[in-house]
């Protein structure tokens, strides 16, 4: 039968996650439930091309149209999203995807259409527009053998952590996620960043961890919650998504605990990898941590194409700035009012 491509919505398909596993497509960031949250939450609008041989899927490539300033848009495959490799093994097919990508960008006149990881676009292989780090840890359903295969220094500091009497608890009701959100919005802004809308995490939290693809670990030092991560998994494959701790607590490795008990939990479930997700090159002590799992590092390459210069652009990351300066001084409720307009135009 013949190939052909579609522009379709994921959140219109009930099938969609069905038509995934048919397709052998593992990756959570390709489900409609992280298509749910992120449009629902943003108002971005949907516009995935699937192509299709019969009923059976060769490739998929996601992408949402969002904000880019007033009165512009842009595609992006996909926002807030570390890594959204579109899914096909073909270079035909991915030619075929790209093609009707750079059609529906001109239809609906967006400035441009950035990919985030994955094969290159065609003509775009030399021309990445950022550049990052991704880990992925190997995961073991034997937790004792996947415990001694850790480095010497992460050990320790798991038992540090426990030894100072810290447990990890897991969740998904929305009362972790506030839990789990207030200690983020103490960590952004260590950072010199604004928090997320907290209507996100509730939607996420409707849309994956009530259904049971994803769950809060929180640390707890008495019924303090100290650190926690927030955790998505669809397949054979959980995403460390979102991390946060208390910066008093630091030195008790509470980070190191949580993040072991993911790695436990989830091997013993039978998933086979964790991905942690993007990180800049010039951020050592993140990358430390990352590697301290035994995680395999790999480069990340996005891609991003300017339709009014018909060409691949290189862009400079703007998550380090004067802002950040700003942004560690002000008050966290007001950050939050800041974040909730702004991220819609982050994205």
């Amino acid at each position: 039968m013949p190939l052909t491509v579609q522009v379709v919505n994921p959140l219109e398909r009930a099938d969609w996650n069905a038509r995934l596993r048919q397709a052998g497509d593992e990756s959570f960031f390709h489900t409609r439930h992280w298509a749910a949250a992120l449009c629902c939450a943003y108002g971005f609008r949907p516009r995935y091309l699937v192509a299709e041989e019969g009923d059976l899927w060769q490739g998929l490539l996601p992408i949402v149209e969002t904000p880019a300033g007033l009165w512009r848009r842009k595609g992006v495959s996909l926002p807030f999203t570390d890594r959204c490799e579109w899914f096909t093994s073909d270079a035909a097919v991915a030619a075929r995807l790209w093609t009707a990508a750079l059609a529906v960008a001109q239809e609906r006149r967006w400035l441009s259409l950035e990919l985030r990881g994955g094969t290159p676009p065609p003509g775009g292989g030399d021309r990445p527009s950022r550049r990052y780090l991704q880990h992925r840890v190997t995961l073991l359903p034997d937790s004792r053998q996947m415990f001694d295969l850790l480095p010497g220094t992460t050990r320790t500091a798991i038992r540090k952590a426990q030894r100072h009497g810290l447990r990890v608890e897991w969740a998904a009701d929305l009362e972790a996620v506030r839990r789990f959100y207030r200690l983020h919005c103490l960590t952004r802004r260590r950072h010199g960043l604004p928090p997320p809308p907290f209507s996100f995490f509730r939607r996420l939290a409707e849309q994956a961890l009530a259904q049971d693809l994803g769950g809060v670990a929180l640390a707890y030092w008495g019924e303090q919650p100290v650190a926690g991560a927030v955790f998505l998994h669809f397949g054979g494959t959980a995403h460390f998504k979102f991390g946060a701790s208390h910066p008093r607590f630091l030195e008790w490795r509470p980070n190191n605990l949580v993040m072991w008990e993911a790695l436990r939990r989830y091997g013993e479930r039978g998933l086979r990898w964790l991905e942690l997700g993007r990180t800049n090159i010039e951020h050592d002590g993140l990358r430390r941590f990352k590697q301290g799992w035994g995680a395999k590092e790999s480069e990340l390459r996005y891609f991003e194409y300017d339709l009014r210069q018909a060409d691949y652009v290189v862009r400079k990351d703007r998550v380090v700035g004067a802002h950040n300066a700003v942004f560690r001084r002000l008050p966290i409720p007001l950050a939050r009012i800041v974040g909730a307009w702004l991220y819609r135009y982050a994205a």
